[in-house]
């Protein structure tokens, strides 16, 4: 069956809005998994018992950015990969980067719905 360009739009708009929200339940899901929460750090992280790896991250930035000099721009990127995390921080920050691609693929469906409907004729019904 061939479908109207609007048909097409209201289609995408339901697949993407499903895909957005099964890849936020899935990263959800893979955050809480973190083995951060249940084992205590070794090494360097020998005091991070009980934390994520994304918070382990952030303060290996912070003293990246204390120890910094004033032209160097440290970012969490780097602290993330230099703390070593676990798989399920990794697959989290997968989906999340996924999950974003997929809410900017709604927006611009959203966008072209709307530029399609600026250009029909609105009557409101009492």
């Amino acid at each position: 069956m061939k479908q109207s360009k609007l048909e097409n739009l209201v289609a995408a708009h339901a697949y993407w809005a499903d895909k957005k929200a099964d890849l936020k339940a899935k990263s959800l899901i893979e955050f809480h998994l973190c083995e951060g929460f249940y084992t205590a750090g070794e090494g360097n992280n020998f005091h991070a018992f009980g934390q994520s790896c994304y918070t382990r991250a952030r303060e290996d930035l912070l003293n990246c950015m204390e120890e910094s000099h004033p032209y160097s721009s440290p970012n969490f990127t780097d602290s993330f990969e230099c703390i070593d995390p676990c798989k399920h921080c990794v697959k989290h920050r997968d989906l999340k980067r996924k999950a974003a691609i997929a809410s900017r693929r709604l927006g611009q469906i959203r966008s072209a719905i709307t530029k399609i409907g600026r250009k029909l004729e609105y009557t409101e019904k009492s």
